[in-house]
């Protein structure tokens, strides 16, 4: 068997092939909301229209999560609720049982807007549940990396995407992940976005993505060219079938949050990073908690960074 590859071209970040059809989903959306007197004054916001760009066109199609067909008041909530997915817990709500199970809580059902409804039920159970607390420290849920990847993919400035498992010999697989360097934009996730017109905001959104990939999807990082990756480099992670899927499961959520963190300046705003001082001085020091749980991850994985 050939060496495994090393490489595969990213793909654009956004489907911008689609813009023109999300648009028209996004007008709809606005214009229903604002009907219900209650929310009259509503105006989606950067947070909701990087949404709105990543989610997965059935999302926004009629019986989806975010479609016109949803009670105007119901659709007002799913919006609102849907940027606490990538504020949530500190980045940490999807790593190691850390969340905050009521927290949790009250987030959770959003994730129907990207992956429907059975992965709900299917991971609810692991990642929600109060009676066994920490049912996602598996394998599967966890990824060892040097503390200082580990502040980069912290706090948005790259994120793993899967690009599917190849099955192996004897029960097991290999899961292919493509690093991918994201934007990092000073914007407001909460400014109010203009859909349509001369020097819109949805159109400048689509153009970020579309002229990033043009640009190489730079790295975040270019100020310490020795820790230089590119975008589209591979890594294959062999593990046992059952483990495999789940894994992909879990870097599929972490990738489509880092994703609307990145187009919405989650990647870098206050407002959708912690608070803690470690973040915003390189990623340098490592509280306690983190000490603890790279402990954890060694006891249980025998991983050594």
């Amino acid at each position: 068997m050939g060496a495994e590859p090393a490489f595969q071209e990213p793909d654009v970040l956004l489907p911008v092939h689609e813009a023109e059809i999300r648009r028209e989903f996004a007008i709809k959306i606005e214009s229903e909301i604002r009907a219900n007197p209650r929310t009259a004054n509503f105006k989606l916001n950067t947070a909701q229209v990087a949404t709105i760009l990543s989610v997965p066109l059935p999302a926004l199609r009629p019986g989806g999560y975010l479609s016109t067909g949803v009670l105007s008041g119901e659709l007002y909530q799913r919006l609102t609720g849907l940027p606490a997915l990538v504020k949530h817990s500190e980045y940490r709500w999807f790593i190691l049982g850390l969340a905050n199970i009521q927290k949790t809580e009250k987030v959770f059902q959003h994730i129907q807007a990207f992956f429907g409804k059975d992965w709900l039920l299917r991971y609810r159970p692991y990642l929600l549940n109060p009676q066994q607390p920490g049912s996602s420290d598996k394998v599967w849920n966890m990824l060892c990396l040097n503390i200082t990847d580990y502040g980069w993919w912290r706090c948005a400035k790259f994120g793993l995407k899967c690009l599917g498992i190849r099955p192996t010999t004897q029960g097991e697989s290999v899961v292919i992940l493509q690093l991918n360097w994201v934007p990092q934009q000073e914007m407001d996730p909460k400014k109010v976005m203009s859909l349509q017109g001369q020097d819109n905001d949805f159109d400048k959104m689509v153009e970020c993505a579309k002229s990033f990939h043009s640009d190489g999807s730079p790295d975040s990082i270019h100020e310490l060219p020795e820790f230089s990756i590119l975008s589209g480099h591979l890594i294959h992670v062999p593990m046992p079938n059952p483990e495999a899927v789940h894994f992909k499961a879990m870097i599929g959520l972490h990738w489509a949050m880092i994703v609307v963190a990145a187009f919405c300046g989650g990647a870098v705003a206050p407002r959708l990073l912690p608070d803690r001082e470690e973040f915003h001085v390189g990623h340098e020091n490592v509280d306690g908690q983190e000490l603890r749980t790279r402990g954890w991850a060694k006891a249980h994985t025998g991983c050594h960074s």
